[in-house]
């Protein structure tokens, strides 16, 4: 069978657009047939697809023509904001990254408030924090 001819699970998925879901959600329900196999193994692409979220700060250095890169990934959510702030002491640079697949989603911990305007608005707060 074709999940996607099923019209009540077709209906369902669009219904969905109100809830948080992971960003590959849609990637992995598209390939749910080829998933759900016996002895399926992730292809390259799959694994890409794969995502954990954060909690607390993960860091990792490397060193790339006798320079010391130091990255530091945290968790996005309001309660982990107080662990990693003081990740940005000492730093020259910052890469902040936000997901543009969340530009019509709301926070989990406030419901009245669109995710990528929150993004937007912690990115400010980043900028103007003195260390």
């Amino acid at each position: 069978w074709k999940i996607w001819n099923n019209q009540e699970f077709t209906n369902t998925l669009l219904s969905l657009g109100h809830v948080k879901l992971p960003d590959s959600a849609l990637y992995f329900l598209t390939h749910f047939e080829r998933i759900i196999e016996d002895g399926y193994l992730p292809t390259n692409k799959d694994m890409l697809f794969m995502k954990k979220s954060t909690t607390g700060v993960y860091e990792t250095s490397i060193t790339f023509e006798g320079h010391l890169f130091r990255m530091v990934e945290v968790g996005g959510q309001r309660s982990e904001r107080r662990k990693w702030i003081h990740c940005f002491e000492d730093v020259d640079s910052t890469i902040f990254m936000a997901s543009l697949a969340e530009y019509d989603m709301n926070l989990v911990e406030d419901l009245s408030i669109n995710r990528l305007k929150e993004s937007i608005a912690l990115f400010k707060i980043v900028l103007e924090t003195e260390l």
